[in-house]
Parts: structure tokens; C-alpha cells; sequence
């Protein structure tokens, strides 16, 4: 918090809310072990290269967008930023007032409910390991 702090983040705006980072990558076990490596993300790397897989696309998406040659939108490997207004109204959707933050972002009704925040290992998947839909909505395809 005191970076968040340090660095002009607030509760008190939507788009500038504090950031917790992703620290741990077990949300399959019962039961959690601090003392096993694998139970914590790597935090030598981004979240856009936390698998090879999702680095490459990353990497891929990057090039793509530098042989378009447009100056004015120059090439970036995440074309969004990970604390906007409505990532964090997605996120605490079912508690108020951030609900009707939610609404007011998304012109006054709910998204699709398999769009909405439901499950942190499911945010977890989408945030480290895919670049598309969740690795959970790709298995069901």
C-alpha cells in the first residue's frame, strides 16, 4: 500500500484504484504450500510471460503491430492498461457502490454472466496463462 500510495493511487477513483499484484499461481490445492516454489508466479517476469506460450503471442502481437507503421499508435505488447474503471467495477461488480459503478460503465445493464468475475483462479488463467478466453472456457470448446 504504501507504493500505491507513493505513487497517487486512491480508492477514491476508479481509474487510479491500488494494485495488488499476482503473487501466487496454486489455486488448484487444497491446500496452499508456501514452502514449494510452484505455489508463487514468477515474479522475475511480467504476467505476459509467465508461459512460453502467452510470451510468444505477446512477442507476436508486438511485431504485428510494427509493421502496420503507424506512427501515432507505435507497437506495445498489452494494448490495455490493467487498472481502468472498468476492470476494477468488473471486479467488485457484487458489492456496492462499485454495482452501480458497473452499470453506469456498461450503459445500465449486466454484462454476460460468463464475462463477469466469478472465480480468482479463473482471473488467475486469464491474467498469466492465455491471451484469449480463459484456459477453463478453452478446454470446454
Amino acid at each position: 500500500m504504501f507504493l500505491n500510495t507513493s505513487a497517487g493511487r486512491s480508492y477514491n477513483d476508479l481509474t487510479c484504484y491500488p494494485i495488488m499484484p499476482w503473487v501466487l499461481a496454486d489455486y488448484d490445492s487444497e491446500t496452499l504450500d508456501l514452502d514449494d516454489p510452484k505455489s508463487f508466479r514468477d515474479l522475475s517476469k511480467p504476467m505476459g510471460c509467465q508461459t512460453d506460450e502467452r510470451m510468444r503471442e505477446f512477442v507476436s502481437r508486438y511485431d504485428q503491430l510494427g509493421e502496420l507503421g503507424d506512427d501515432r499508435t507505435p507497437p506495445a505488447h498489452y494494448a490495455t492498461h490493467y487498472s481502468s474503471a472498468m476492470t476494477v467495477a468488473g471486479y467488485l461488480v457484487r458489492l456496492a457502490p462499485f454495482t452501480e459503478a458497473f452499470l453506469d460503465l456498461q450503459g445500465g445493464s449486466y454484462d454476460h454472466a460468463d464475462r463477469l468475475f466469478w472465480s480468482i483462479k479463473r482471473a488467475w488463467e486469464s491474467a498469466s496463462r492465455c491471451v484469449g478466453p480463459s484456459a477453463g472456457d478453452r478446454a470446454s470448446r
